[in-house]
């Protein structure tokens, strides 16, 4: 009985749904105009849409420009433009999805052995395949799926609504006898155990951290033990992109949004309403979220309490000590490296006009300010950076095995107005995870399209990034640093009104001993300056006030240094050491996890 109410609420879900034929929108019969001047294709069809009356969301894989004047009925306009670029709309009732015609997948859809043809049925009685999405029975427990996302997604919450039993009669139940009244559990139905891990030094959830135009995103220990362990879902649909991605440079923009930035009355709004299975925002909103998957109600379930730092897990009791072994192996403590970055200006043409010939050694290291002296040091790096035509001005390489020395000449040199040291940033990190010192300036561009305005951020100034690993050869601790330096300013001349930027970026690896500094040059800044004085009131005197004036230009050359100093933190506690290597399963518990049995579900 209980599967067969199950079917009849799948069935019912499809019935309710309003007009869930996937065939060409309802455009109507009023005709529109549109005049579109290289316009994208994305800002095209949200107006086209907005003319027609009809809601619509436009997947991110449509691009092209589109030129020329529209005019007449909607449905022909719609003809002509899909047409041209390849495109196939997909309407459920509500929101009119526009993809390319390369966004058509296949989908194989696992169901309980003989659900293949209610599932078939279901679908054809809400009227959701047409040309371009269909579904063929392969087997008496599978479906092949064709068609759009949005298609493929309606198909899996039909299919995920079916009972999970196979169609045959369930055995007859004994009767209990009153005196031994006492919960049965049917056939089929396997126990589940809940388990809490609390975390001591490692993140449950994702950690994002945004600076400019880069975002990093980190998972945390929830997502890795979701992809390692399937949290019930097919490989590879688990968590999103992470690590470095590059983010758009310009606010988000108004236009097209109206009341679809008002959240929708959930007690208006049909099933398929409810979740947007593709990820995308309203009509005024294009830019595509990563699509959720609709979960299985049997299987593994791996999710995170943010407030306690905790992942909680669902499974078979004979898994835990899987998921006990990964989660402990994972959660060990980190190494604290406190980074200093000393950015200093060296102006290269004082040194000349102190006449200064200055070269300071260290180990392998060398560096030389002013003069065009060679010497040979025997290191192939050293001579061949200190040669050529990098003998006039600064050469340097290498690092540095104590900076007090080098520090200490670089306040000489500022104390003669050779040097300045700029910025002296001191920053906290842990192992593996990048630190990052911004100092920007940012003016936005407007930027004015036909009907609407972006605003695009221009971002200069100095950006120092440093991911540091701490590793241990040979009993000796060592640094490898992934460094990244931006430096950049904004220049005097301007392009159409908006000022010039220079920007200058090294990016480079380090493997250093504790102790040791890293330094990076070779950054130059040329400057003109142009400067007049002239005597008051006779300086303004026409033609004989020229004799009164005095005109001088300047050429400064500054050579900026980058001198990084990692030093590895130990803490007291003997709890807070640094990590030492756990096989799996065998790693030291943290708080006891509770169990917490429980049945699965029919």
């Amino acid at each position: 009985m209980r599967p067969l109410l199950r079917l009849s609420c799948a069935i019912a879900l499809v019935g309710i749904a309003p007009a869930l034929e996937a065939a060409e929108p309802p455009f109507g019969e009023r005709k529109i105009s549109i005049t579109a001047r290289d316009q994208p294709a994305a800002d095209f069809l949200n107006q086209f849409f907005a003319a027609s009356s009809l809601r619509v969301a436009v997947n991110g894989t449509v691009t092209g420009k589109i030129n020329g004047r529209f005019s007449g009925l909607p449905a022909d306009i719609w003809r002509q433009v899909a047409g041209a670029f390849n495109l196939i709309a997909y309407y459920d009732g509500s929101v009119v999805t526009i993809y390319s015609a390369n966004d058509v997948q296949s989908r194989t859809m696992s169901v309980a052995p003989g659900r293949a043809a209610d599932l078939s049925g279901a679908v054809g009685r809400g009227r959701l395949s047409d040309g371009n999405n269909r579904v063929r029975i392969t087997s008496a427990e599978s479906v092949l799926a064709t068609g759009v996302p949005r298609f493929l997604d309606q198909v899996q919450q039909i299919a995920s609504a079916l009972p999970r039993t196979a169609v045959r009669e369930r055995p007859p139940v004994a009767a209990i006898t009153p005196g031994q009244a006492q919960p049965l559990t049917p056939g089929g139905i396997e126990p589940y155990e809940l388990r809490v891990f609390y975390l001591r030094y490692a993140r449950a959830d994702d950690t994002t951290l945004r600076t400019g135009d880069r975002e990093v995103r980190m998972p945390g220990v929830a997502t890795i033990v979701a992809r390692i362990m399937g949290d019930g879902l097919p490989i590879g649909t688990v968590g999103a992109a992470y690590g470095d991605q590059q983010v758009r440079q310009s606010v988000p923009r108004l236009m097209g949004k109206g009341l679809d930035s008002v959240a929708p009355d959930a007690s208006r709004s049909t099933p398929y309403d409810e979740e947007d299975y593709l990820g995308l925002p309203s009509a005024g909103q294009r830019t595509a979220q990563p699509q959720p998957q609709p979960l299985p109600q049997v299987g593994p379930r791996i999710t995170v309490d943010p407030s306690l730092n905790a992942v909680i897990v669902r499974d078979r009791p004979e898994n835990m000590p899987a998921y006990e072994g990964l989660v402990r192996s994972l959660d060990v403590a980190p190494q604290i490296v406190e980074l200093e970055a000393t950015i200093i200006d060296v102006n290269v043409d004082r040194l000349r006009e102190l006449g200064i010939n200055w070269r300071f050694r260290s180990g392998d290291w060398g560096a030389l300010f002013g003069g065009d002296i060679v010497r040979r040091t025997g290191n192939p790096l050293t001579d061949t950076l200190n040669s050529g035509a990098a003998n006039r001005g600064l050469s340097l390489s290498g690092i540095i095995g104590a900076n007090n020395e080098f520090i200490a000449r670089i306040s000489a040199l500022e104390e003669k107005g050779a040097a300045k040291v700029v910025s002296r940033p001191q920053l906290v990190t842990l192992s593996n995870v990048e630190a990052v010192f911004d100092r920007t300036r940012t003016f936005y561009v407007r930027v004015a399209g036909d009907r609407q305005v972006d605003l695009f951020n221009v971002t200069a100034g100095t950006v120092l990034r440093v991911n540091p690993h701490v590793l241990v050869d040979n009993g000796q601790p060592r640094i490898r640093m992934v460094v990244n330096v931006e430096d950049g300013a904004l220049l005097d001349g301007t392009v159409d009104r908006i000022p010039v930027v220079e920007r200058a970026s090294v990016n480079t690896q380090a493997l250093i001993a504790e102790g040791e500094s890293l330094l990076l040059g070779g950054l130059t800044v040329n400057s003109d300056m142009d400067a007049e004085s002239a005597i008051p009131v006779l300086g303004q005197i026409p033609v004989l006030g020229e004799l009164f004036k005095t005109r001088s230009k300047r050429r400064q050359h500054v050579e900026r240094l980058f001198l990084i100093s990692p030093r590895i933190t130990r803490l007291d506690s003997p709890a807070m050491a640094a990590p030492t290597p756990t096989k799996l399963g065998i790693a030291p518990a943290a708080p006891p996890a509770p169990r917490l049995p429980m049945e699965s579900l029919q």
